[in-house]
């Protein structure tokens, strides 16, 4: 499904033409307003829409990820798809499956883009950590992230 967002600006077709009329000249470019195109990316509206924002479903929103942004804030956009759980193993993974794990620890740490939630909730045992998308492994001990393997 498509973007139901309306263009950027909120300019619409019966408003304006979609293409240079025959008259156009550079005195009355200003009056001309230029086709969309996904060069400029000028028209985000006919993009897929997203489905989910770290985890959260936003598809009943219909918008594409400029419009989603435009609305939640930036923050919503590096969401998109993030992980937001962590199950431990030697490695453990990253939760739903095929979602983004975080850049690094210190991201995971910090809770950017989303807050990730360990399983089990208590101290992970001896090996065990995920792996983030640099290669560095971190670990929950029970109250905290922290970078490195289970002690």
């Amino acid at each position: 499904m498509t973007c139901a967002a309306l263009p950027r600006g909120g300019r619409v077709a019966l408003a304006f033409p979609a293409s240079p009329p025959a008259s156009f000249t550079p005195a009355n470019a200003l009056a001309h307003v230029p086709p969309f195109n996904d060069v400029t990316d000028n028209n985000p509206c006919g993009k897929q829409h997203v489905i989910t924002a770290g985890g959260v479903d936003v598809s009943a929103q219909t918008l594409c990820i400029p419009h989603l942004a435009a609305k939640l804030g930036t923050a919503a956009v590096y969401a998109v798809d993030s992980a937001i759980g962590a199950t431990a193993g030697a490695p453990g993974s990253f939760t739903p499956a095929s979602t983004t794990a975080p850049a690094t620890p210190a991201d995971l740490i910090a809770g950017r883009p989303v807050q990730v939630t360990a399983s089990p909730g208590t101290a992970w045992t001896t090996g065990q950590y995920v792996t983030c998308r640099d290669g560095n492994r971190a670990y929950w001990n029970g109250t905290a992230w922290v970078a490195g393997t289970a002690p």
